[in-house]
């Protein structure tokens, strides 16, 4: 189990690991939890002969839907984003653990747009924390209004 943990932790990027492993413990946990419960009404209905031999006929029939349903059978070329998206070239030596990361976006918005663009920009806010940025703003060039 630990081992398991580990591997899910170091798979993640940095800054969300904390959400991954809190997942990952929660279905791990939550999945133990529900087990024990159905396999105590089990014992409790039955006998635990009988609950130990659905358990093993249960493991068995899980063990070869894997075989029918595979984790992920998709080649490498589905995974490829498509809609022409080139990836921003970089100077440097990025991992899947590196972090945290910068990303400037600017926007040229007309004067009467204002107030629409910052609707559309507040639920935009919303939505990248939930995924990890943590310190989203929205500025406004002084210089630039529009910008």
């Amino acid at each position: 189990m630990s081992g398991l943990g580990v591997n899910v932790q170091l798979a993640s990027p940095r800054w969300i690991v904390g959400r991954t492993i809190s997942i990952y413990s929660a279905f791990t946990y939550g999945g133990i939890a529900a087990g024990s419960w159905f396999w105590g009404v089990i014992v409790q209905n039955y006998s635990l002969p009988s609950a130990i031999a659905w358990s093993a006929l249960a493991t068995l029939a899980v063990a070869a839907l894997g075989f029918k349903l595979p984790i992920s059978n998709r080649s490498a070329s589905e995974l490829e984003p498509s809609g022409g998206f080139c990836a921003p070239a970089v100077a440097l030596d990025l991992k899947p653990t590196s972090g945290p990361i910068l990303v400037t976006t600017e926007y040229a918005i007309l004067e009467q747009d204002v107030d629409q663009f910052l609707e559309i920009m507040q639920k935009r806010r919303y939505a990248q924390s939930r995924i990890g940025a943590r310190q989203w703003t929205l500025t406004r060039d002084v210089q630039q209004p529009s910008r």
